[in-house]
């Protein structure tokens, strides 16, 4: 009979923080913390998988004397959540939500199945026109004189500099919604959104409107779980520090989270 394999996760959806995960880790592990840290990203609150039942609830009991309450399940009760449909608005409904578009998902997402809203902040690189280097009238006079000189001729237009200016970026915030029925995710992306569902409510500035959107999800389906992310919007607070670099970021936080609401911890 095949040995039944298991997964250790963190229990609090507010625990993680990256550098004290991966600290916690090390020092059950007794190996050097740098070591940890892409592996402590890359499953975010589930912190090790296809370990033996002895392995896991060990790995689980160091991490909760350190701090950090962790459990052992089994490998098969780890969710693996449906890949994000991106929409660009919605209509909401006394009993639910309506995507759009509608090819996304056709009918009404009850309000009672909304098990997830996870929200996060990116850093998106602004697009820029480089910079042109333009000829003073003393450098066009030199470059007559070279083009009579030597017969060949020179580019008068300004030209491009040789090192591009420095990337600037602007905050990209995404929120991901999770249904258990039906089974489907959903993807907004908060700067290309159409807030027309908020109504009068609406205002000129994304950030705000996201606000209200998440307070009305709030509202509306008090069941759903928040991660840390949502929360911090909802009061004002910074995403900074929050360990999300890129969108695999937020798949692996709905992994954990998903699995968490699925053993009933959150």
């Amino acid at each position: 009979m095949e040995e039944l394999l298991y997964a250790v996760l963190l229990k609090n959806p507010a625990d993680f923080q990256l550098g004290r995960v991966a600290r916690a880790r090390a020092a059950a592990r007794e190996e050097p913390e740098h070591d940890l840290v892409a592996s402590t990203r890359k499953g975010w609150g589930v912190l090790a998988e296809e370990l033996s039942r002895e392995q896991a609830d060990l790995l689980a009991f160091q991490l909760s004397t350190s701090g950090l309450p962790a459990l052992a399940a089994p490998q098969n009760l780890i969710e693996t959540p449906p890949g994000a449909s991106p929409i660009s608005g919605m209509r909401l409904e006394s009993s639910g939500l309506r995507a759009s578009p509608e090819s996304v998902f056709s009918g009404i997402l009850p309000w009672s199945a909304l098990d997830l809203v996870c929200a996060v902040a990116l850093r998106r690189p602004l697009a820029r026109r480089p910079g042109l280097n333009v000829p003073t009238l003393g450098q066009k006079i030199s470059q007559y004189a070279l083009m009579f000189i030597t017969g060949l001729p020179l580019p008068l237009r300004p030209r491009p500099p040789k090192e591009p200016p420095p990337a600037t970026y602007e905050p990209a915030f995404f929120v991901d919604l999770a249904w258990s029925a039906p089974r489907i995710r959903l993807r907004i992306d908060c700067h290309a959104f159409d807030y027309s569902c908020l109504k009068t409510r609406m205002g000129y500035e994304s950030l705000g409107n996201l606000r209200r959107l998440l307070a009305d999800l709030r509202t509306r389906a008090p069941r759903a779980l928040l991660n840390a992310g949502a929360d911090a919007l909802l009061e004002g607070r910074t995403l900074a520090g929050l360990g999300h670099d890129s969108l695999e970021d937020l798949d692996r936080e709905c992994r954990w989270l998903l699995t968490l609401r699925s053993l009933k911890l959150a």
